[in-house]
């Protein structure tokens, strides 16, 4: 993947549903969020509108594969690592408000999961999600503070790829030893 997914999706759902950047800031000069990341360390619940945050809160590696690569030439090789993994995530999205707007508007981010714009990112981005998400009315898990607050969780397919340069070995000496001692010396130089 280029980017981090619950940036990408952070994205996405800003678009979709035509949320602003924020909704200003409280009277202590903290910013207002309308979606983030979660555990960013940003305040919430300092506004009554709608907010939402995003989180992969589980992720399993299902395929793996490492691949070795010669940018050099025969005789001057430059060798690399390439390990590609696909990754299984599963993904949280909160939506909660201390108004109605999460009650309300909670399904438009599971239809944003299956628009056409979310197939443009998919496609951009390279991973794929679910077609299917559940959702969860976790109205009053924080207390009063928040009237409404939904729960929608749904899996992901990604991949990460980290090349890294190798040392290469052109140079190396080899002893084999019996019983009776050493009985055969090679080195191999460039």
């Amino acid at each position: 993947m280029q980017a981090e997914l619950d940036v990408i999706l952070c994205s996405l759902i800003k678009e979709y549903m035509a949320l602003p950047d924020n909704y200003g800031v409280d009277k202590d000069g903290n910013e207002i969020p309308c979606i983030i990341i979660k555990g960013q360390n940003i305040k919430l619940h300092n506004t009554p509108h709608l907010q939402i945050t995003v989180g992969i809160i589980n992720s399993n590696i299902y395929a793996n594969n490492t691949e070795f690569i010669n940018n050099g030439t025969l005789e001057k090789p430059d060798y690399a690592e390439s390990v590609c993994m696909n990754e299984q995530a599963t993904v949280q999205i909160d939506v909660y408000s201390a108004n109605n707007e999460a009650r309300t508007r909670y399904k438009e981010v599971q239809a944003c999961l299956t628009s056409y714009l979310a197939q443009q990112y998919q496609e951009k981005y390279q991973f794929r999600l679910s077609q299917i998400s559940d959702a969860t009315n976790t109205t009053g898990l924080d207390g009063a503070s928040y009237l409404n607050r939904y729960t929608i969780r749904f899996n992901a397919l990604t991949w990460f790829n980290k090349i890294t340069q190798i040392s290469y070995y052109d140079k190396f000496s080899m002893e084999a030893y019996n019983e009776e001692g050493k009985f055969f010396e090679s080195s191999i130089q460039d």
